[in-house]
């Protein structure tokens, strides 16, 4: 009986040379959709852009990346503020305590009109002193008064980027498959 002998170190390499696109490809595109979720994602108080947006999180086995936004109001301890009104009088109040809010779904899918459930006024924070109108501040933080707060419109930044990724994952694929395989 002849013995034949199959040299598979080809088929091995090339095996190995998949699972290396695979690997890379996913860390190639996860950090263009972690860049691109920076550009799309509105910029107003800068939490959201400067801290709502971690890094990827891989799972190699699954070839799957997390890309998390997430964004969290400060959480209002109960307290005393000071109710400062046009006339340039002030008065102290009593504050209660508000559960922190993650804002990013209502930033990116919208939100209904607020009404406050068990206090007087919504608290709202600003980042300056508003003109002509009551506001209170609590420590370092300046919250002007209102009875509600508009329905806000979605901005489906997360979609957008999506979107744009979908587009130009060909060509980052493509450029790790010839970096590999040259």
């Amino acid at each position: 009986m002849s013995e034949v002998k199959v040299d598979i170190s080809e088929v091995e390499k090339l095996g190995a040379d998949f699972q290396k696109i695979g690997k890379w490809s996913l860390v190639a595109l996860a950090q263009r959709g972690l860049n691109l979720l920076r550009a799309e994602v509105p910029v107003r108080s800068g939490n959201l852009k400067q801290k709502g947006i971690k890094e990827p999180e891989y799972d190699f086995e699954k070839l799957q990346a997390i890309l998390t936004v997430s964004a969290t109001s400060e959480a209002l301890k109960e307290g005393e503020g000071t109710l400062h009104l046009p006339s340039g009088n002030t008065k102290k109040v009593r504050l209660r305590p508000q559960p922190p809010f993650n804002y990013t779904t209502a930033v990116a899918r919208g939100r209904a009109k607020a009404r406050p459930r068990t206090a007087k006024v919504l608290l709202i924070p600003v980042s300056s002193v508003p003109s002509d109108e009551s506001y209170i501040t609590a420590g370092n933080q300046i919250y002007i008064l209102r009875m509600s707060a508009k329905a806000t419109k979605p901005n489906p930044f997360d979609e957008r980027a999506a979107k744009r990724l979908k587009e130009e994952s060909p060509a980052i694929v493509q450029k790790v498959v010839d970096a590999v395989l040259k």
